[in-house]
């Protein structure tokens, strides 16, 4: 993680960069907050979207996400920040929290 909310500072971004390894992605969800992905190496398919190194994606508040994978691997870096119309803040407690265990509920991403 480069930044995230913390108790003292709770509308700092939650930013960073995360590697989806070859045949991996995530199922169609929606989150409240806002964020903004860009793609850093590799490459991916979102919905019918065919995500390349050097694409930006913006997320909106609220916001669906298509399915998401990638059959050779991708990384992005992402910021994700309270929505300006929600005011939802991005998830962050043991999702990408790289001191804490993460277990498959953690991993919820309808929340």
């Amino acid at each position: 993680m480069v930044m995230h909310p913390t108790d003292d500072d709770p509308t700092a971004p939650n930013t960073g960069t995360i590697h989806y390894p070859a045949g991996t992605g995530f199922p169609r969800h929606s989150h409240e907050f806002a964020q903004v992905w860009y793609i850093l190496d590799g490459e991916c398919q979102l919905g019918d979207r065919r995500l390349r190194k050097g694409d930006i994606v913006y997320h909106a508040d609220p916001h669906e996400e298509q399915e998401m994978f990638t059959e050779r691997g991708c990384t992005m870096l992402f910021v994700q920040y309270p929505g300006p119309t929600t005011g939802a803040r991005p998830i962050y407690e043991r999702r990408f929290d790289a001191t804490a265990e993460t277990t498959e509920a953690d991993m919820d991403l309808a929340r």
